[in-house]
Order: C-alpha cells, then sequence, then structure tokens
C-alpha cells in the first residue's frame, strides 16, 4: 500500500520524473493493481454514502458494485489504450502499446480520486488530460504536441463518425417522413 501511496504523490507531484521512472516498468501488473486501488476510494466513498441513504440493502449491492467495477477498469483501460496507441502510432510513436497503457493508467489518476467533487471533478479531468499525454510525451519519447494529437485523433475520428452516421440516419427518417407526408400515407394517431 506504501508504494502505491508513493506511485499517487508521484503521478500528482512531479509527473515528468514519475514518468521518467517507469520506463523500466514490465508486465501490466503494477499498473494494474495501482489502478484497481485507485478506484477503490471512490467505491469506499460511494459505500459510505449508500450506507447512510439506505443502510438495509448494501450488501449485495456493494458486492455486484465492485465486481462492475473490477471489470469497468479492464475494459476501459484496455480499451482506451488501444484507441488511443493506435493515434500515437500515426504521430509515430515506436515504444509500444505498454507505453501508452502505462501513461493512461497513471495519468487518470487525479480523476479517479477526485471524479465525486462536483466541478472540482471537471479540473480534475483536465488535470488527468494533461498527465496522460505528459506520460505519452515521456515513454513514447515525443513532444507534447505529437503526444496530444496522437491521444485525441483516433477519439475524434469516431467523433465524427458517429456524428456522420447519426446525421445520414435523421436525414434517412425525415427523408421517409417527409415521402409519406407528400402521398399522404403519413398515419396519425387519433
Amino acid at each position: 500500500m506504501t508504494e502505491i501511496l508513493e506511485k499517487i504523490k508521484a503521478v500528482l507531484q512531479s509527473p515528468g520524473s514519475f514518468f521518467g521512472s517507469i520506463k523500466s516498468e514490465e508486465g501490466y501488473g503494477p499498473a494494474l493493481k495501482y489502478l484497481f486501488v485507485i478506484y477503490l476510494v471512490p467505491s469506499i466513498i460511494a459505500f459510505i454514502a449508500g450506507m447512510l441513504s439506505s443502510p438495509g440493502k448494501i450488501g449485495e449491492a456493494v458486492i455486484i458494485a465492485v465486481l462492475a467495477e473490477a471489470f469497468g477498469v479492464l475494459a476501459v483501460t484496455f480499451i482506451s489504450t488501444g484507441l488511443v496507441h493506435i493515434g500515437i502510432l500515426l504521430v509515430g510513436g515506436k515504444k509500444g502499446v505498454f507505453s501508452t497503457y502505462k501513461a493512461l493508467a497513471y495519468g487518470i489518476t487525479p480523476y479517479v480520486l477526485l471524479q465525486w467533487i462536483p466541478i472540482v471533478s471537471i479540473l480534475a479531468l483536465l488535470w488527468a488530460i494533461y498527465l496522460e499525454v505528459l506520460g505519452l510525451s515521456k515513454l513514447q519519447e515525443m513532444s507534447m504536441l505529437r503526444a496530444f494529437i496522437g491521444w485525441l485523433i483516433v477519439p475524434l475520428i469516431l467523433l465524427v463518425i458517429l456524428a456522420a452516421l447519426f446525421t445520414a440516419v435523421l436525414i434517412g427518417m425525415l427523408g421517409v417522413l417527409f415521402s409519406a407526408a407528400s402521398t399522404g400515407k403519413l398515419i396519425m394517431g387519433g
């Protein structure tokens, strides 16, 4: 536990040095263990809030929440790493997917710890984005600008694709609606 607390302190107080120091960290184990532990903070807060609001129904809900949290941490971490790593490759990253994973796993620290505080959570998210980009820059050995573009490019492309699909579906639905209305075959309730 002391090791985790030291990592939290290092990530938050001297992130550049921290990311430089974990370049040689091997295997997914240390970063994954770190993520599970820091995700416990909001889980404990939610548990306490749940106990205060409905003390009789907490046991089963806690077990479900912890299992969902564990699965969520795994799924989100690996999916986001894959997406961001594609962007990192597009901007010339050559240090492997594990370096991307470490940058994201440790960079998310402020958001995970502070997400439960209104307004502060927004600042914590921005701080986490900065730390993730800094981690990518250090671990992938590239400029902050290239790291930021790599971090952003795939999610941005996916957002554009989703917006285009939504627009196409909306236009199609409006076309059917106007076609039905112009032929008098629009069925109205009532």
